[in-house]
C-alpha cells in the first residue's frame, strides 16, 4: 500500500521517537504480522536498534494530553527538506526512551496502544552513503501518511549524519510502496533476482541523492564506502 497521497500533516495523532533495545517487543510484533514469511528474529532486531550505526524510529500515540504531560520534549533535531516538506527527526535519545513512555503509561492507568509503524536507517557518522534498513506500518494507521513520515524523519537523519546518497530496496510485487519513495525523490537504480525468500520475489533497488542544501558534511565523507548490514534480509515497504 501507499502513503503517497496523503501529506505528513494529516498524522498529527503518531508521535515519532527515537527506539532502543526496550522496544524490542512492540517492533517484533508488527514485524511478524507484517513480513510473516520473512520477517527478522527477534536476535537479528536488537542487535540492529544497539548498533551504534542504525537508527531506529518508533510511531506511537501520545500516551497523554499535551497539556501537563511532564513528557520532557525532544531537542536536538535535525531538519531536511523532502518533497517540498520541511520535517524535523528528534535524536535524543535521553528525552524520547522507553521508559519515558512507559512512565507516561503508569501515571494514565491505562494501557499505551500498539505502536503504529517503525522503521530503521544504517547511516554512519560521516559515511556518504546510507541505507534503509526496514521500514511498516501497522494496518489500521495506513493510508494517513505515516508511511511518508518515517521515510522523511529517517532520510532527515540521514542528511544530519552527512549522507549524500540514500538507499533501498523495495519488494517488485509491492507497487504502492514503489510509488511512495518516487515520490519522496528515489529514482530505480537496479534489481536484485530472487532477493526476498523463501518467496524468490525481486527487490528493486533505489537510491536518493541528497543534495548539499540537506547533508552535512565532514571532511571524511567523500573518502567513506558504503556500509551495509543484513543484506541477505534487508526489506523495505510500508506494506
Amino acid at each position: 500500500m501507499s502513503d503517497a497521497s496523503t501529506s505528513a500533516s494529516a498524522t498529527p495523532d503518531w508521535n515519532l521517537r527515537v527506539a532502543g533495545p526496550a522496544d524490542l517487543d512492540a517492533i517484533m510484533a508488527l514485524e511478524t504480522s507484517t513480513f510473516e514469511s520473512d520477517a527478522w528474529s527477534p536476535a537479528m532486531m536488537l542487535a540492529d536498534l544497539g548498533h551504534r550505526h542504525t537508527y531506529y524510529l518508533v510511531a506511537e500515540k501520545p500516551p497523554l494530553s499535551a497539556a501537563g504531560s511532564g513528557i520532557p520534549a525532544a531537542s536536538h533535531a535535525a531538519t531536511a527538506t523532502i518533497d517540498g516538506t520541511a520535517t524535523t527527526a528528534s535524536h535524543d535519545a535521553t528525552a524520547a526512551t522507553a521508559e519515558t513512555v512507559a512512565d507516561a503509561s503508569a501515571l494514565t492507568g491505562h494501557p499505551l496502544p500498539p505502536f503504529g509503524g517503525y522503521g530503521g536507517l544504517l547511516s554512519p557518522q560521516g559515511a556518504a552513503d546510507a541505507d534503509i534498513q526496514t521500514i511498516a506500518v501497522s494496518p489500521d494507521a495506513r493510508g494517513r501518511g505515516l508511511g511518508r513520515r518515517l521515510m522523511q524523519a529517517l532520510i532527515a537523519e540521514a542528511a544530519r549524519r552527512g549522507a549524500r546518497r540514500v538507499f533501498l530496496e523495495v519488494r517488485a510485487d509491492n507497487p504502492g510502496a514503489q510509488h511512495l519513495y518516487r515520490t519522496l525523490g528515489f529514482t530505480e537504480i537496479g534489481v536484485r533476482r530472487g532477493y526476498y525468500q523463501p518467496d524468490d520475489v525481486d527487490a528493486v533497488v533505489m537510491r536518493l541523492d541528497l543534495d548539499a542544501s540537506q547533508s552535512s558534511t565532514s571532511a571524511s565523507a567523500s573518502a567513506a564506502t558504503k556500509t551495509k548490514t543484513k543484506t541477505s534480509t534487508s526489506r523495505k515497504g510500508v506494506s
